[in-house]
């Protein structure tokens, strides 16, 4: 290798004496790096340049002398942060993500999910469609999936709008995109599924029904609690919503038109009538009337109370139900050989009779007759007079007070013979022994003020038998229930549960003693609104929640008359005032969360409202703990230098409640996390160059954590100290021309 090029120049000299002199000088290695600009040292001021050197690159310095230094892969591309592009032509171009691989640059075809860049356009290799979300179905090189469930189609991706009923997950939920509403069933009208209502908001024409019934359509589907009665088909049975017994008849006191009197008992309403068996099947009040003459088969001995459409009960005295023109209120034809009338004699009958002879009947033998006379087919016997001139006393009435007619014609003892010559008579003492009509003063309804969960009992105030000597006759009244002017139930009580409040109901009892029944009395009650509950359930008494994390919230409120879903429900700090509204599910459960809340001790009181405006309340108390505030941190000293500790100071940091704060330290180096935790960092830990940061955590003594503060410093070399110095050889250096 030539250190340099020789070249040789003589000069003569005129002096005293003739000479010549010659010099010679060489073209110099300036670098010394022992290859001349020549030999093509593209740099003879840098000895680490020349051809055959190792190149180092993208430090802007050709060491190799190859006119290359950002393109390490030889691609023709540099480097895509390289900073000295201005030196090179304009073959290279600019923008290599990855200048170790040849086949990764602008230029490369991209190879979808290999975790490499191939075409460096910097966007993500697992989201093919280029829609901001990765492949769910490709992962990364760290086993990781994104959330695009298609990533051929830019249009489906977790921020698209679902496109409902074509068959296309475009939000990529994973949800059947036959199911709407989101409550796990797919539409029956898109997909033949079960759900009867999928709408966000109710299908057509039910959307109306469901708002004003408070719901949604997710409250709508085969597993949802039919709410009977509202009109609308909660479980999607397509059973009528009036029909809540199943026998196939809507409820007469629900729907207009409705047949069925007890809409809880399949084996009533509507259905053809089974007679005598205590059960009203067809819903017409009658059990017992088969020949609906209006008389009930005097056999009848069930506790159901047969009436007539104003809820008047039906005499139980028909001795034969099969024939209309047989009840004790047909007049006895004397041409048949039955009794029409029902008297027990079909020969000897009494009353209103047809083809028959007047008789002067005197029927307790006491020769005492009555006044009325008698029409019957035949005599009744002895006693029996075809003239009034066979009662022996009706012409001599005026030996005894003027008295005609004998006060009681069933009992011998009574009459108005005198025969102790005291003036008095047995029937000055019971002047009618015959059964009178039985009466009462009132009926009562208790409770006087019900709710929906009552069952109201009616009963008669002031029973009088009518009678005027005591006789046995026991009350037996009897009761019809009123909605509407419609006959509801009959007895002595009704459970309140199917009706609402705001309903009147009356009670009509009629007296009656077993065979007559008197004048019929009512009372009315309305049903009251019942006051909901409400029962907190989080937080409890005490919670603690960090200030910004979410705190979680939930009660329990129910109300008799009112489906827990339409009550209101408001939730109030002390500090924050009202700050939701969240509604409970139809089984009475509200929960939510909230990160918003004030630092500071809450009294939580939540008011669960119901449609009357009935009102509940339900508090508890219950803590948001503030967090410290961001600390300010130094470190010291500054410059440090290798041979000093670094110490990390943190001031300023406040807790909200005063409470002392703790502080905690980690260090990295180069961002690389250290294993020191304490404020001290030791020098035997650092080198120059590298530069250190302390981040510092405020902690208060309820385990809140505040922001961090942090600091940083790079570490710097100690400057070199001469302590003495000296000069080799350290005689004088002669040195002589060639």
């Amino acid at each position: 290798m030539r250190k340099s090029l020789s070249f040789r120049s003589c000069v003569a000299t005129i002096g005293l004496l003739f000479s010549s002199s010659c010099v010679s000088w060489e073209v110099p290695d300036v670098d010394g790096d022992g290859v001349l600009v020549a030999d093509g040292d593209c740099n003879d001021l840098n000895a680490d340049s020349f051809p055959g050197a190792v190149e180092v690159w993208y430090d802007g310095e050709d060491q190799d002398c190859d006119g290359n230094d950002g393109d390490q892969d030889g691609d023709g591309w540099l480097e895509q942060d390289y900073e000295f592009s201005d030196k090179y032509p304009s073959e290279f171009g600019v923008g290599d993500c990855d200048d170790a691989e040849f086949d990764v640059n602008p230029d490369a075809a991209e190879i979808w999910y290999d975790g490499v860049d191939g075409d460096c356009d910097g966007e993500s290799d697992f989201d093919q469609d280029g829609d901001g979300e990765d492949s769910d179905s490709d992962p990364d090189l760290d086993s990781n999936v994104g959330l695009d469930c298609d990533d051929l189609d830019a249009t489906i991706n977790t921020s698209a709008t679902e496109i409902w009923y074509d068959g296309v997950d475009q939000d990529c939920d994973d949800w059947s995109d036959y199911d709407q509403d989101g409550d796990g069933f797919d539409s029956e009208s898109e997909a033949g599924g079960l759900d009867c209502v999928d709408g966000a908001d109710g299908d057509d024409s039910t959307a109306i029904e469901l708002d004003d019934a408070g719901l949604e359509a997710a409250d709508v589907n085969p597993d949802a609690t039919e709410t009977w009665y509202d009109g609308i088909d909660q479980d999607c049975d397509d059973w009528s919503d009036y029909d809540q017994d199943g026998d196939g008849y809507n409820s007469s006191i629900e729907f207009d038109g409705g047949v069925d009197c007890n809409d809880l008992d399949d084996a009533i309403g509507g259905e053809e009538e089974i007679w005598y068996n205590g059960i009203d099947e067809n819903c017409d009040y009658n059990d017992g009337d088969q020949d609906f003459d209006g008389y009930v088969d005097a056999d009848y001995n069930e506790s159901f109370v047969n009436t007539d459409q104003d809820g008047t009960p039906l005499p139980v005295t028909d001795c034969n139900d099969e024939d209309p023109e047989i009840h004790p209120d047909h007049s006895e034809d004397c041409s048949t050989s039955y009794d029409d009338n029902c008297d027990d004699d079909a020969v000897y009958t009494v009353g209103n009779t047809s083809g028959g002879e007047t008789f002067y009947v005197d029927n307790d033998d006491d020769t005492w007759g009555v006044n009325n006379t008698i029409t019957a087919c035949s005599s009744g016997g002895d006693s029996w007079y075809s003239s009034a001139t066979g009662d022996t006393y009706r012409v001599t009435a005026s030996l005894y007070g003027g008295n005609t007619e004998d006060c009681d014609d069933d009992d011998a003892w009574l009459n108005w013979n005198d025969d102790d010559n005291d003036s008095l008579h047995t029937c000055d003492t019971d002047l009618d022994d015959s059964n009178g009509l039985p009466s009462i003063s009132g009926v009562t309804i208790t409770p006087a003020s019900p709710e929906v969960t009552d069952t109201l009992t009616c009963s008669v105030v002031g029973w009088d038998d009518g009678d005027v000597a005591a006789n046995g006759d026991t009350d037996q009244s009897t009761f019809v229930w009123m909605k509407d002017s419609s006959p509801v139930g009959t007895g002595s009580t009704l459970t309140l549960a199917s009706y609402a409040y705001g309903d009147e109901l009356t009670c009509t009892g009629t007296p009656y003693d077993g065979t007559q029944a008197g004048v019929s009395v009512s009372d009315s009650v309305t049903i009251q609104n019942s006051v909901p509950t409400v029962t907190i359930t989080a937080p409890t008494s005490g919670d603690l929640t960090h200030e910004g994390d979410e705190a979680t919230f939930g009660a329990v409120v129910s109300d008799s008359d009112q489906d827990a879903s339409l009550l209101t429900i408001d939730w109030d700090s002390s500090i924050d005032g009202s700050f939701s509204s969240e509604s409970a599910n139809s089984n009475g459960v509200a929960t939510f969360t909230e990160d918003g809340l004030t630092a500071g001790a809450h009294t939580l009181t939540v008011t669960v409202t119901d449609d009357a405006g009935a009102t509940a309340t339900d508090t508890v108390s219950f803590v948001i703990n503030g967090l410290p505030s961001q600390p300010n941190v130094s470190l010291s000293p500054l410059p440090a230098y290798v041979d000093d500790d670094l110490v990390a100071t943190a001031t300023g940091s406040t807790d909200a409640e005063g409470d002392t704060i703790t502080y905690s330290y980690a260090w990295t180096v180069d961002s690389i996390p250290s294993s020191i935790v304490l404020s001290t960092l030791p020098q035997q830990e650092t080198t120059a160059g590298e530069t250190w940061e302390v981040t510092v955590t405020p902690t208060d003594p309820d385990g809140g954590v505040g922001p961090t503060g942090s600091a940083s410093v790079t570490i710097s070399n100690t400057a070199p100290v001469i302590s003495a110095s000296t000069i080799t050889p350290s005689s004088g250096v002669t040195t002589n021309a060639p």
